[in-house]
């Protein structure tokens, strides 16, 4: 937990949070059981980052978060609930650490039930934080095989440092992402964090 005698200052363009998280944002799906002929399909925020964020910003603490979601209904929806929940996903003419990109296909992964959408695709736009949001913890979540992501959470690591924030990762890789690809690349985030 962040420190009450730390102080991190912004610049007057920015915010300053105590927790900002970064990283990929899933969406969880939900048929509705009690639909017996028209079930309604719901979805929850999902995501290491969005998890964190939400977890924290329930126990009071001033949470930023930067991640990237589709630019269509559910993107906008998602960015709306975890805003209502009072993470800053910026809104108005501050677009905040939540971008909104051009929407894709993705993989759907069923486990125990549980059903997440998970974009991986090469060309998807990496995390960024944006200039001037600081604060006392940088959590980086979600390790992805896609080296621009990579590159880009390494960048936020180190800018956090620089800045005096302590930077934690999630590794929260889904192997199965991984097959074929070289998982040394979670190496140099690694080496930017303060606790893994």
């Amino acid at each position: 937990m962040p420190s009450a005698s730390r102080v991190v200052h912004a610049d007057s363009r920015g915010r300053a949070f105590d927790v900002i998280c970064a990283g990929e944002a899933l969406v969880g799906l939900a048929a509705d059981g009690a639909a017996v002929t028209e079930p309604s399909l719901g979805f929850r925020p999902g995501g290491g980052a969005v998890g964190a964020a939400l977890s924290l910003a329930r126990q009071g603490l001033r949470v930023g978060l930067a991640t990237v979601l589709s630019d269509d209904a559910l993107g906008r929806g998602l960015k709306k609930r975890i805003a209502g929940a009072g993470v800053d996903a910026g809104a108005g003419v501050d677009a905040g650490g939540v971008e909104l990109a051009h929407p894709s296909s993705g993989i759907m992964f069923v486990r125990g039930g549980a059903r997440q959408v998970v974009a991986v695709h090469d060309a998807e736009r990496p995390v960024a934080i944006p200039e001037g949001r600081t604060s006392q913890v940088l959590l980086l979540s979600g390790m992805s095989p896609v080296v621009s992501h990579g590159a880009a959470l390494c960048k936020a690591a180190r800018a956090g440092r620089r800045a005096g924030a302590v930077v934690v990762v999630d590794v929260n890789a889904r192997w199965e992402l991984w097959k074929g690809r070289d998982a040394r690349s979670i190496l140099m985030i690694l080496r930017e964090a303060d606790v893994v």
